[in-house]
């Protein structure tokens, strides 16, 4: 089974529980946190390829843990700041695997939107794919496919609607083709053929001769059932 596979399993598990076990849920200072998590060796921050280290939050005043699993160890993290004098919830951690290490990073705006949310797809301790939303709707996906530290695939939307996807396929850290998207439905392809990073002949769909191999299907699916399993712990 692959860790895609694994992780879709894994958040629909999650879903229903969150939900069930909010009664295990613990509370304190955000200081208390930040050391418990230290000592536990658990994952608060972190970019693509990076070793994931822990870090509270600097600036929150609350932060709930949840044992969903009932383990005797937390598997969901929510961390609240201040804003105005009203409190927020402005970080949501989870552990899908149960290893002590975070899987999944959300972040969200004073008012509620979620801002980025960052996940370890193959439970290795580093994060390898990120999502970006502007005012609450997707803007970019970037993921590490071969897991490698580098991204090599993004995905381009606007209203939440898939528009483009660039793809570096000889890992040199710069996309080489493209796909261009039109109603959601292929319509051309660009192609960098002096490696420079930028399209330098384009295609219409009914003539070009290749496909991106490294774009997996389910991988959005895991995506949007992780955004459900989110929504069931809040």
């Amino acid at each position: 089974m692959s860790n895609r596979l694994k992780i879709l399993g894994l958040v629909l598990l999650f879903a229903p529980l969150a939900g069930a076990f909010t009664a295990c849920a613990t509370t304190g200072a955000a200081g208390s946190g930040k050391a418990e998590k230290q000592k536990a060796g658990l994952a608060a921050s972190g970019q693509e390829g990076e070793e994931i280290t822990a870090d509270a939050l600097s600036d929150a005043v609350r932060v709930e843990r949840f044992d969903v699993n009932r383990d005797k160890k937390p598997d969901i993290w929510k961390y609240y700041s201040a804003w105005e004098g009203n409190e927020y919830l402005s970080r949501k951690e989870l552990d899908l695997n149960s290893d002590g290490r975070v899987d999944i990073i959300r972040t969200y705006s004073s008012d509620g939107l979620i801002l980025k949310e960052i996940l370890d797809m193959d439970f290795d301790g580093r994060f390898d794919s990120t999502v970006i939303y502007k005012g609450g709707r997707l803007l970019r996906k970037e993921m590490d496919l071969d897991y490698d530290g580098k991204i090599d695939l993004w995905k381009h939307y606007v209203n939440d609607k898939l528009t483009q996807i660039d793809i570096d396929k000889n890992h040199d850290g710069l996309p080489d083709y493209w796909e261009y998207y039109e109603n959601e439905q292929l319509d051309r392809v660009g192609y960098d053929s002096d490696n420079d990073g930028k399209p330098d002949r384009i295609e219409r769909r009914t003539i070009a001769e290749e496909k991106p191999a490294e774009t997996p299907p389910q991988e959005d699916e895991a995506e949007d059932s992780s955004d459900e399993e989110a929504e069931d712990s809040e």
